[in-house]
């Protein structure tokens, strides 16, 4: 069974990076969430197997003060010891920036470049 405490090292980082951000001019928004999935596996010859698969996202979403700016990021992992609040919010803060400079184009087909990205996609 999965509780709050997976969160306890890792919800006073994203406290920091809540601060951290709105000292710098973002507000953040978003959500975690994990949860603990147990399959069992059984045969009529006796054959008993059981797997439990944590599984956890962070998702966070900064937004400009003039909300006319915003920047995605997210992560999975399977217990937030491996996630960073600090990174993530560089990495918000840095598409935030990104943002700042607008470019009026006409309609068309344009190449898009994305940043990479931060886990692998299965």
């Amino acid at each position: 069974m999965t509780s709050s405490e997976v969160f306890a090292g890792f919800a006073p980082a994203l406290g920091e990076s809540f601060a951290r951000a709105r000292a710098g001019g973002r507000e953040l928004y978003g959500f975690a969430h994990h949860e603990l999935v147990s399959s069992y596996l059984g045969s009529s010859t006796g054959l008993r197997l059981r797997h439990d698969q944590p599984t956890g996202t962070l998702e966070v979403n900064a937004k400009s003060p003039d909300r006319t700016r915003s920047a995605w990021a997210g992560r999975a992992t399977r217990d937030f010891t491996d996630v960073d609040p600090a990174a993530i919010d560089a990495e918000l803060a840095q598409r935030l920036a990104w943002a700042e400079r607008r470019v009026e184009l006409p309609a068309g087909r344009y190449e898009t470049l994305l940043p990479r990205a931060p886990w692998p996609i299965c």
